[in-house]
């Protein structure tokens, strides 16, 4: 819009104000003096449409991002109805506009530091030259020249060709309020309570939209309404809230993407809906732009959502410290069965032993583990709580492990091999800065791979010295140079940028010579190096590196093939089957390398013994294989210094409640009551088992407190609970659902009373029951998708045992290879005879036990599972004694798995299996002999529906649901059986998922690692 000859244009004026403005030394960020400050009067109405209609309304580099208030497959809009007054650096403007809004987007690039949530305007339509032109050549926004009309019951914008943009009418439904005396303003105002995200190239291209993703560049700002506190000169507020019953109807001048409706659209008010319509009357700042990737949003406090969190595994602790972090904007409530925290990751001291450690199964958490450790060390400095020591940047809790390996059988023997993972000097759990480290990436993981593969070429090249150029001959194709051949392709990667890198995987070799030339060499040395290796077998370590490098090369061949960056798209395939697909040596399908895969995430077959290997969705375990064996930050693993519940389960409880979380521990959820349906389906009440009752209405004290860290007792302390001395006359073990203790009442759970929002972070095994109505076809709540998930999804049982030794590991194992003198010591390692194929030497921890002397000086942990797709039976009078029958069902595998295997376990001095027992560490008061010593070490068995383990088999993992869609409004998901990033059970995933689920209420936490690949 251009002004007259005679007359400064609206562009001009800006032109010389902002030209003064840099004179001036005017700061470009957020809180600059010169900031905009008015006052904004608008109607604002919600209207949900299809995902795909509003994300086609948004410019390359921009997706949607998760929100919880509408189902997947849908996303609210906002549009806004304004007559705005600024008294701004500038001069004053007064003008009417209409805009259209939508929030939760983030940026499709996940590796930004800063993804969102954002709100992005794609367009906004306004009666007054300078504030638009204002907003096009600063800001980018999308703003175009309207004629507007507006009273107090209308509001009516046309375009400069009189076609109708929108028209609303309106009534009032209430009086002005308090935004805090209107409960479903605490919802709404979650729309537009983001940081505003533009286009920097809009501000001289009109047409900027519909640039590449790469050609983007975004702007963060801030459009603030003062709904709370004081403003600029310290008076205090008085925003107005007024639910309105609006009818809207939008006209065929828009020049949004197709796809929104024609028709009169009627708008419940904030009165009568949680996104109803509202007028408000508020202060309001605008900062003037800057950094898209440190913008932040600091919203005035309101009513302060009350969030319950359901659970206490590591998912539950998560989303839970997340929210709570977040002082004054949620109160928190945790409710858990029973007397302790941990879920999966609990564990207990025994005083009837020692006050020995009893855990779950094996825990460690690998070098990758990214997002686990940045929550572990924001726990730690909640608690000021030291995490870093001389020793590391995470010994004070975390012990560093360099022996990680695998077992395998050579020749029908057992051996164990040391992996070739060297520690690197990156920190696990640092959030990156601008300007520093950027994340690990697919072509980072694919460098490091390539020069893996580097080092064992060196290593044939070493053997092909001394072997009169065997190797040479076998690659005649590729003449005398084949260490030539593949260092061009390891230096080419070592070179290239992870943005080539990943072009290059994502190209089609139909596309480009380059990767066939490569894909043909890579074939053409891994043949051949199989022919040379034919008759090397006798070898145990070439015979390991062989099978290893196979493993890399073959890996590369079936990335580079697929051409895709998704390893979800994977998932249809088993992975072994996939490696044989693209050429895998047959004798490798179950070679260590890969085996370690399935048995850390526990992929068996449905039968009972033998138990054997199963299948693995295909994505997963590739991206397992690449984050564990090339991603790893610091140390390849890291196992605890104390207990896994002691060094990660008792930070985050005392985090908790010094962030004023409350917990409610003997609460058992029975069910989950929903209301609605369609775009309003919600979750309604939450029903408990009460099990016991604190005396005195006190609070539960969980901990024992004569250690350091806490410990979390074996059973509950009895004295504190009214019901104490009944509970423990009869044996009630008040974490088993077979146990048949009724609880001492039924405690309902309303939302909009009780809670606001739920955080549904139970079990996959214990769920059915909880979420009876979505998953039963006659329930009027049932959903197809959840019935999918949970029919669908297999579980397996798990099976731990810790031993402790009175003899050493230099006398149990055969730590040093008498060929090559190289050392096996061994600290974590995969890959052992089923059904205990993993294994942890954790000796550091009986230091923190209380033994006499002589204490134990070695223990060892063993884990692994039974049959897969098991179902538990229904719980009733029938089935009381399962637990039982199971924990004496496996006590009977482990005797019959150790008399078997222990020679290939503890290959050292002692020979035979009467010597082990009798090498068996036992409390005094239990002293015995003979098997009995195996008996008084500790066992677990998966009896539980909460125990039970998400299994990720081919087609099952797109079943998943995702933190924020639970399908139900107020209920959000966490846990490592919802869809994230790793999609298999672990504490990364779990970890993952609580954040995904805070972020997706809160916008916080603002970075979360996402692996990418």
């Amino acid at each position: 819009m251009h002004g007259h000859d005679d007359e400064p244009s609206p562009a001009s004026d800006l032109d010389d104000a902002l030209a003064a403005a840099h004179a001036d030394g005017v700061p470009q960020s957020q809180g600059s003096a010169r900031e905009g400050r008015g006052h904004i009067d608008t109607v604002m109405v919600v209207v949900v449409l299809p995902a795909e209609t509003v994300q086609a309304m948004l410019p390359a580099g921009l997706q949607l991002g998760p929100q919880p208030l509408v189902p997947a497959g849908r996303h609210p809009l906002l549009i806004s109805l304004a007559h705005d007054h600024f008294d701004a650096w500038f001069g004053d403007m007064d003008y009417r506009e209409a805009m259209f809004a939508i929030p939760w987007v983030e940026l499709a690039d996940e590796r930004a530091p800063h993804r969102g949530p954002f709100v992005y305007m794609p367009r906004l339509y306004l009666d007054a030259a300078m504030p638009q032109v204002l907003g096009e050549r600063v800001y980018g926004y999308e703003k175009l020249a309207a004629t507007i009309e507006a009273d107090a019951g209308s509001f009516t914008a046309t375009d400069e060709q009189g076609d109708l943009l929108v028209r609303a009418r309106f009534e009032p439904d209430g009086e002005p309020r308090s935004p805090d005396g209107w409960p479903n303003f605490a919802w709404v105002r979650k729309l537009f309570e983001q940081p505003t995200v533009s286009q920097a190239r809009r501000r001289l291209d009109r047409d900027a939209r519909e640039a590449a993703a790469a050609d983007q560049r975004l702007l963060g700002s801030c459009v603030r309404y003062l709904l709370g506190g004081v403003d600029w000169d310290g008076r205090e507020v008085a925003p107005t809230i007024q639910p309105m019953q609006v009818e809207l109807q939008l006209g065929n001048g828009l020049t949004l993407p197709g796809g929104l409706p024609q028709h009169a659209i009627a708008s419940p008010s904030l009165a009568a809906h949680v996104m109803g319509a509202f007028r408000m009357r508020a202060q309001q700042v605008v900062s003037l732009p800057g950094s898209v990737a440190e913008v932040r949003y600091d919203a005035p406090l309101g009513r302060p959502l009350k969030v319950a969190v359901l659970g206490g595994g590591p998912a539950a602790c998560s989303a839970a410290f997340w929210l709570a972090r977040q002082r004054g904007a949620y109160e928190v409530s945790i409710f858990t069965q029973g007397w302790r925290m941990g879920g999966k990751c609990a564990a207990s001291r025994n005083p009837d032993a020692c006050d020995r450690i009893e855990e779950h199964g094996l825990h460690a958490f690998p070098g990758f583990y990214r997002n686990a450790f940045r929550t572990v060390r924001e726990v730690y400095r909640i608690l000021e709580r030291p995490l870093s020591s001389p020793e590391g940047p995470l010994a004070a809790a975390f012990r560093s492990q360099p022996h990680v390996g695998v077992f395998d059988r050579h020749r029908d023997a057992w051996r164990y091999f040391p992996t070739p993972l060297d520690p690197n000097p990156r920190e696990p759990g640092v959030v990156p800065q601008r300007g520093g480290e950027v994340p690990l990436r697919l072509g980072d993981a694919l460098q490091r791979m390539f020069a893996r593969a580097g080092n064992d070429a060196a290593t044939l090249a070493e053997r092909e010295a001394a072997d009169e150029g065997r190797i040479e001959r076998s690659l005649g194709a590729l003449g005398h140079g084949w260490q030539q051949a593949l260092g061009g392709v390891l230096e080419w990667f070592a070179q290239a940028s992870g943005n080539a890198i990943e072009a290059f995987v994502e190209t089609p070799p139909a596309a480009s010579p380059l990767k066939r030339t490569l894909l043909a060499t890579l074939r053409h040395i891994r043949d051949a190096l199989a022919w040379y290796w034919r008759d090397r077998q006798d070898d145990p370590d070439a015979w390991f590196t062989w099978g290893g490098l196979d493993t890399v090369l073959t890996l590369a061949i079936g990335v580079l093939e697929e051409s895709t960056l998704d390893f979800d798209e994977l998932d249809e395939h088993d992975f072994v089957t996939w490696m044989r697909h693209w050429g895998l040596a047959p004798e490798h399908a179950a070679v260590s390398s890969l085996m370690l895969v399935y048995e850390t995430l526990f992929a068996h077959l449905d039968d009972r013994a033998p138990y054997r290997m199963g299948e693995l969705a295909c994505g997963v375990a590739l991206r397992w294989f690449l984050l564990v064996s090339f991603g790893y930050e610091g140390a390849p693993a890291y196992d605890f210094g104390w207990s896994c519940a002691e060094t990660l389960i008792t930070p985050y409880y005392q985090a908790l409640r010094q962030l004023g979380a409350e917990v409610h521990f003997f609460h058992r959820v029975e069910r989950l009551g929903f209301a609605g349906s369609g775009d309003d389906k919600q979750l309604s009440r939450v029903h408990l088992r009460v099990q016991a009752t604190v005396a005195e209405g006190r609070e539960y004290q969980p901990l024992r407190l004569d250690y350091d860290p806490p410990a979390w007792p074996m059973t509950p302390d009895w004295s504190q609970l009214r019901e104490g001395a009944e509970l423990r006359e009869r044996g009630i073990d008040l974490e088993c659902a077979y146990d048949g203790w009724p609880g001492v009442g039924e405690r309902v759970l309303v939302q909009g009373d009780d809670f606001d929002v739920c955080v549904l972070a139970i079990p996959l095994g214990a769920l059915p029951p909880v979420i009876d109505e979505l998953i039963d076809p006659r329930s009027p709540h049932f959903d197809p998708d959840w019935h999918a998930f949970v029919d669908g999804t297999a579980l397996t049982q798990t099976l731990s045992t810790q031993l402790w030794f009175r003899r050493d590991a230099a006398q149990l194992f055969d730590q040093r290879d008498a060929a090559t003198g190289r050392s096996r010591v061994r600290g974590l390692a995969t890959g052992f005879a089923q059904p205990q194929a993993s294994f942890g030497e954790l000796s550091h921890l009986i230091a923190h036990e209380r033994w006499p002397a002589p204490a134990p000086v070695l223990l060892t942990y063993h884990t692994g599972a039974l049959e897969g797709a098991v179902r538990l039976p229904s719980v009733g009078d029938a089935t009381r004694g399962f637990p039982a029958a199971e924990r004496l069902r496996a006590r009977g595998i482990v005797e019959a798995w150790l008399r078997e295997n222990h020679r290939g376990l503890f290959d050292g001095e002692l020979t035979d299996f009467e010597a082990l027992l009798d090498a068996l560490a036992v409390p005094p008061e239990q002293e015995c002999s003979g098997i009995e010593r195996l008996w008084a070490q500790h066992f677990n068995i998966a009896c539980q529906p909460s125990d039970l383990y998400v299994l990720s088999r081919p087609r099952q993992t797109r079943l998943r649901r995702a933190p924020h869609d639970s399908g139900a409004r107020f209920l959000l998901l966490a846990g490592d059986w919802t869809k994230t990033d790793m999609n298999c059970g672990c504490v990364e995933g779990a970890t993952q998922s609580g954040m995904l689920a805070a972020r997706a209420l809160s916008g916080h936490p603002i970075y979360i690692w996402r692996v990418g690949f």
